[in-house]
């Protein structure tokens, strides 16, 4: 069978624009995962050859980050659970603490004193 040669051109450039993208994708996530939580290209080239998506990545490091422990530690608990929120309350960490200091609740107080007395109270 014949195959015009604008058909096989076409067929070529597309597969090399995809694995471009993917390129550009691995790049721009790997990125942003060692710039804001820390990890390691390496590891980030490891979980995706492992099959791991990107969005499941970010979401271990910031629980990593969180809770003061490796990432690597946060996949294998997620891994056997599949629940994310299993894994959040399976590793206590700073923001568990802070809780219990009081810090970071919704609807603490603003503050001393009287409405109307102040800054913006009146």
């Amino acid at each position: 069978m014949f195959v015009p040669v604008a058909a096989r051109f076409n067929k070529t450039r597309v597969w090399l624009d995809r694995a471009h993208d993917n390129d550009v994708y691995s790049a721009l996530w790997g990125n942003m995962l060692y710039s804001r939580y820390g990890v390691p290209y390496a590891d980030v080239n490891r979980w995706r050859s492992s099959g791991l998506q990107w969005g499941d990545m970010v979401i271990a490091a910031t629980i990593a980050k969180d809770r003061g422990v490796k990432p690597d530690v946060v996949l294998t608990s997620w891994k056997k659970s599949k629940d994310w929120n299993k894994v959040w309350k399976e590793h206590p960490g700073k923001a568990k603490s802070e809780a219990a200091k009081g810090k970071g609740k919704p609807g603490g107080s603003p503050g001393k004193g009287k409405p109307g007395k102040g800054k913006g109270g009146g």
